[in-house]
């Protein structure tokens, strides 16, 4: 299970949810998101469902909801749009920290974006991908092309990783120095 958080779960994270899910195998992933300071029930941003929906992804049916404990603890990997988000999220559950990964850090592009930091957001942080609340049409658009880019690459990761651990582990053939060694331990 992959959690994805942003700040209100009514533009970043349900996007970056949803492009997610597309990238990876339904059978073997779920992936759900959540916000730090949502109101349960809110619908998506209207701009971002434009934006989103210029990537194929209709926010109509998505209705926000605040993460819980619960929510970190289930996941195998929680994704944060900015350090805030990461710091709220360890304060949730402490013992989390080695699970939570920045969407924007696996963007081989993110210092080239010359989008303001999120304003709930540590500041000058290159790896963090800004809300666009209260911004025009086109930063919605520059920020969805930000979260396929660096989701896109989250997804490579993950099935990376995924698969480095269902394969056997690499045993090393003995050498005959080695087997003579090992004869007189």
């Amino acid at each position: 299970r992959v959690l994805v958080v942003c700040f209100g779960n009514i533009c970043r994270s349900p996007v970056a949810a949803r492009l997610l899910q597309e990238r990876l195998d339904e059978t073997r992933w779920e992936v759900v998101s959540a916000g730090t300071n949502a109101s349960d029930g809110k619908p998506a941003s209207g701009m971002m469902r434009v934006a989103a929906a210029e990537y194929g992804i209709d926010l109509s049916a998505h209705r926000a909801r605040r993460v819980s404990a619960d929510d970190i603890r289930n996941a195998e990997l929680v994704i944060a749009m900015s350090q805030h988000q990461t710091e709220r999220l360890l304060k949730l559950e402490p013992g989390s920290g080695r699970r939570i990964r920045l969407l924007g850090a696996f963007n081989p592009q993110a210092n080239t974006w010359g989008l303001p930091a999120d304003p709930y957001a540590s500041p000058a942080s290159a790896m963090e991908i800004p809300d666009p609340r209260g911004e025009d049409l086109a930063f919605y658009r520059r920020c969805c092309k930000r979260l396929d880019v660096s989701v896109d690459q989250l997804a490579r990761w993950i099935v990376r990783r995924d698969a480095s651990r269902r394969m056997p582990p690499q045993r090393r053939p003995l050498s005959a120095p080695s087997i003579q060694a090992a004869r007189f331990r």
